[in-house]
């Protein structure tokens, strides 16, 4: 059995969510959906629920695809850190 893609946006596109469309659902503004899937923030829990709803995964499924987003933000993040630090 293939393996479903673990991140947020391939979760939010698979279902053909625009992030517009999840920021409706979650009555958020949809730039808060971009900061969910870069790792810069994470959703309260009724938010989360009802994503989880939305996109038809598990709690463990969402709860590492927020996981994986995160990880991958701070290493952005640090890497252009890295990057900046060397420049000086």
């Amino acid at each position: 059995m293939a393996r479903r893609k673990v991140d947020l946006r391939s979760m939010r596109k698979r279902r053909g969510f625009t992030q517009e469309d999840v920021g409706r659902l979650l009555e958020v503004d949809p730039s808060q959906i971009s900061h969910y899937e870069a790792g810069r923030t994470e959703p309260q829990l009724s938010s989360f629920r009802r994503m989880r709803e939305a996109y038809g995964v598990t709690a463990d499924e969402l709860l590492a695809a927020f996981d994986a987003a995160k990880r991958s933000g701070l290493a952005r993040r640090n890497g252009r850190r890295l990057k900046n630090a060397g420049a000086a």
